[in-house]
């Protein structure tokens, strides 16, 4: 039977970190680098196709949100350093956001098609599309005067 996420149980279960839970983390953090930041198909500025949501929908899953949010905090920073570039922070509190919405939505609770779906629509929509556009604009604005409905029109699917 699944805990309540309202419950104080819920919460000293995932935050308790274990020898495991530690290894865990750390191979999740090293496979989402590798699929997010060096098997990533790259199309222009804006736009990379990667696997690397499903480390941290696994540690979501595996860890909880606490689990999942220092995961996907963890795995961006590091990944950031290690390919050169500079750390964004708002960036890194949106992976960090994603990781705490995987964990809160399918940890301890059964693995359904439907809550799979609401949560990567979840993800995407406000991690991804809003909170990643918002801070992309903000970074572009300092080189350019780009507004953020640009960039924001650029991100979406076109039906060409």
């Amino acid at each position: 039977m699944s805990q309540s996420v309202f419950h104080a149980h819920y919460w000293r279960d995932c935050a308790r970190l274990t020898t495991q839970k530690l290894c865990v983390m750390g191979v999740l953090m090293a496979l989402q680098i590798i699929l997010s930041r060096i098997t990533a198909i790259n199309l222009g500025n804006w736009l990379r196709i990667s696997f690397g949501f499903l480390p941290n929908a696994i540690a979501g899953y595996l860890l909880g949100p606490i689990g999942g949010t220092l995961v996907a905090w963890g795995s961006d920073a590091l990944g950031t350093i290690l390919t050169g570039q500079e750390i964004n922070p708002g960036l890194s509190v949106t992976a960090a956001l994603g990781g705490f919405f995987y964990g809160l939505m399918l940890h301890k609770r059964p693995v359904t098609i439907w809550r799979t779906m609401a949560c990567l629509l979840v993800v995407s929509l406000v991690c991804h599309f809003l909170l990643n556009t918002y801070f992309l604009a903000m970074a572009d604005r300092k080189s350019t005067r780009l507004n953020s409905s640009h960039v924001a029109l650029s991100r979406m699917p076109s039906s060409a």
